[in-house]
């Protein structure tokens, strides 16, 4: 299904040693609170009848590189990164 430089390629990525000496704690990503989540995905609202490309473009917008997803109905809390050296960082 793959063709080998695929492979190679995953396989550098995963294993770069990637420093975290800047890393800040999971409280201080900012986040989008439960209550507004719901409400503005009710009609009337921000993320109402919006693709997820324009909620993840008004998550960038308002909460910038990174942001974190409340834990709704049962799932866990998501962290979005929107940036590819955010996204390398992530763990």
């Amino acid at each position: 299904m793959f063709n080998r430089q695929f492979y190679i390629s995953v396989n550098r990525f995963l294993s770069r040693s990637v420093s975290t000496d800047a890393a800040k704690p999971f409280a201080d990503i900012p986040t989008v609170s439960t209550i507004k989540l719901i409400l503005r995905s009710f009609p009337g609202g921000k993320y109402y009848q919006k693709s997820i490309k324009d909620i993840n473009k008004l998550f960038y917008e308002e909460y910038g590189k990174v942001v974190k997803l409340p834990a709704v109905l049962g799932n866990p809390e998501i962290v979005m990164a929107f940036t590819a050296e955010d996204f390398e960082t992530v763990k």
